[in-house]
């Protein structure tokens, strides 16, 4: 008995030690930084970089922004004279994507709002509904 007690002790170690090896040094990175430098027009290709969104007092300039996931968007109120809320969709209650609702901006005034959340997310300028743009986020 006392044979078996040893071989059963051993064989569990064995095992407690190969199942941690293969869950300390099994698992490869999925979220490695991509070696790839090529950029895309009005696009940000990687997180630290920033990419901008522009208000004339009519229209958002791009109408379409794909980004990576964790990047920052700098958004400017170019106007001479109109206010800007920029906020999320669904108008009027903003519900879509919360990290979009940097609200109001000043004319000649930016602020920058970071977005984490992979989708494809409309917004608007909560105080002309019908300006519209969106952000396409990617990993």
């Amino acid at each position: 008995m006392n044979k078996t007690m040893k071989l059963v002790v051993a064989l569990v170690v064995v095992i407690i030690v190969v199942v941690s090896g293969v869950l300390l040094f099994g698992k490869k990175k999925t979220n490695a930084p991509s070696t790839n430098n090529s950029s895309a027009s009005n696009s940000s290709q990687t997180n630290s970089s920033t990419s901008t969104i522009t208000y004339d007092g009519n229209q958002f300039e791009p109408q379409t922004l794909t980004i990576k996931a964790g990047s920052k968007v700098k958004i400017v109120n170019q106007s001479s004279d109109s206010p800007l809320s920029f906020d999320s969709d669904p108008h009027p209650t903003h519900t879509d994507e919360p990290e979009l609702n940097a609200g109001s901006i000043d004319p000649g005034v930016s602020t920058q709002i970071t977005v984490t959340k992979v989708g494809n997310w409309g917004y608007h300028n909560h105080l002309h509904p019908e300006q519209t743009g969106r952000i396409v986020v990617t990993n």
